[in-house]
This record gives structure tokens, C-alpha cells and sequence, in this order.
């Protein structure tokens, strides 16, 4: 597929999923908004930076295991820089939070696909209501999913793994609603597991009484940056490139289905 196709084809399914997924969950985009708003007092600056912080965070974790790892990438350089500029570890943590929670936030957005497209499943093939051997296997895990679903999502997005697409597949598929499974997810991820890591970050900047006595030349310095700088380049086009190039296969089928 040549590349001018594949942006085409991949900047019109998420423009789709996005006009779908806004005009389905209102409530939810405004709330988020709303959220961002009172984290950015408000400032029309500080609110687009934390908005792109939080979408820095959807593309960590959307799709099915294919986000790029944004947290390592440009996270934790950015609450190093900051707490190496501030010899406080507690202003630094405070100073980086706001940029933690919302990319954490980002990142419980982006697990929503497989939720949905579980949901999706289940009504398409009628699991709640047929009586064959995997509609009555649904409906016993339903069964047991709903008293303790919203905990184990909130254990699942509080620990840092690669498998929380199952348990967003596990909670659509147990008719969880949107709301119970994306505060669980923000719950976890974001009041929970970011503030816990952005202060292991800031303390590992400033207490290092337990690393190797050494010293680093500024040139060395410079050359390790410039080495970083051109690896979360690399990294980020190369997994831009591969989710661009899926979603374009995906509308490609889409429109062929169609007989467009």
C-alpha cells in the first residue's frame, strides 16, 4: 500500500472513531474536558499542554497491546528534568503530578477498544440470551464478574502489566458498564498507580547515595541526550507508522465489505 494511501485511509477511521465515540459518550468528553480544566485553572495553555499529555497517554495503551510506551519515552524524562532542576523532591512531585495523572488518565481512554468491542460481541452473538454451551459459559462468568468486576479492574490497571486488554475484554464481556470499568481504570491507573511512580522517579533523582560514586564529562552528557532524543524519535515513528499502516487495512476491509 503506498504511504500516501495508508495515511489517507487511517486518518479517516480515527476521525470516524472519534465524531462515533464523542457523539455515544458526551457526558464522558465533557467530563474529561472538565477535568483538564480544573488541573490547567483554567489557562487556555497549561489546558492544551495537559490535553496533549493526555493523548500522549491514549496512544500508550490503544488498541489491542499495540501502544507505544509513551511513559518511558517522554514521562519519565520529563519529571527527571523536572526534579533535577528542583532540589526539592516534594515542589518537584507536586510539580509533575498534574502531567502524571493525565497521561494516566490518557492511558485508561485508551483501553476502552477492547472493552467495547467485547460489549459488541457478546450482543452480536446474543451470549445473554441463547442457551448454547458458550451463552451458559457467558452468563456463570457474568454471574461472578459482577460482584467483585470494578475490583479486580481497579487491581489489574493499578499494577503496571501488559495484559490489561484481558481485563478489559473480561469486563465488556461481563457487561460491566462504560462508567464502572473506565473509573476503576482511572482509578487505578491514574489516582493510584501514577502518583506512587512519579514519586519513585522524583526520590531516585535525589537520593542516590546508593549509586556508583561517578561523574559524567558534558560531553558525554550531550551525547547521551542527543542518543535519546534520536532513539524516542526512531521508536515513535516506527510504532506510528505500524498502527497507521493497521488501521489502513482495516478501513481498506471496511470499504471492500461495501463494495466501495
Amino acid at each position: 500500500m503506498h504511504p500516501t494511501q495508508v495515511v489517507r485511509l487511517s486518518s479517516r477511521l480515527l476521525r470516524r472513531s472519534v465524531t462515533h465515540f464523542s457523539r455515544e459518550n458526551p457526558l464522558l468528553v465533557l467530563g474529561v474536558l472538565f477535568v483538564l480544566g480544573c488541573m490547567s485553572g483554567f489557562q487556555l495553555l497549561e489546558l492544551l499542554r495537559l490535553l496533549g499529555w493526555l493523548l500522549i497517554g491514549v496512544i500508550s495503551s490503544i488498541g489491542f497491546g499495540v501502544g507505544i510506551p509513551t511513559r518511558v519515552l517522554f514521562v519519565y524524562p520529563h519529571i527527571l528534568s523536572v526534579a533535577s532542576s528542583q532540589p526539592d523532591a516534594f515542589v518537584a512531585w507536586r510539580t509533575c503530578l498534574p502531567v502524571a495523572v493525565v497521561h494516566a488518565m490518557g492511558s485508561a481512554l485508551g483501553e476502552l477498544p477492547p472493552f467495547i468491542g467485547s460489549s459488541m460481541l457478546v450482543k452480536r452473538l446474543s451470549l445473554d440470551e441463547g442457551d448454547n454451551a458458550l451463552a451458559v459459559s457467558h452468563r456463570w462468568f457474568v454471574e461472578r464478574m459482577r460482584s467483585h468486576g470494578w475490583f479486580w479492574v481497579f487491581v489489574m490497571a493499578a499494577w503496571p502489566n501488559v495484559a490489561f486488554d484481558m481485563a478489559g475484554l473480561a469486563a465488556g464481556a461481563s457487561g460491566m458498564s462504560l462508567l464502572s470499568f473506565l473509573t476503576a481504570a482511572i482509578a487505578g491507573k491514574a489516582a493510584f498507580r501514577a502518583p506512587i511512580a512519579a514519586a519513585l522517579v522524583v526520590g531516585s533523582s535525589h537520593s542516590v547515595a546508593w549509586l556508583p560514586d561517578f561523574q559524567l564529562e558534558p560531553s558525554s552528557v550531550g551525547v547521551a541526550q542527543w542518543v535519546w532524543t534520536v532513539f524516542v524519535a526512531v521508536v515513535s515513528i516506527v510504532c506510528m507508522w505500524w498502527c497507521a499502516k493497521e488501521a489502513a487495512d482495516e478501513e481498506m476491509r471496511r470499504l471492500s465489505d461495501r463494495g466501495v
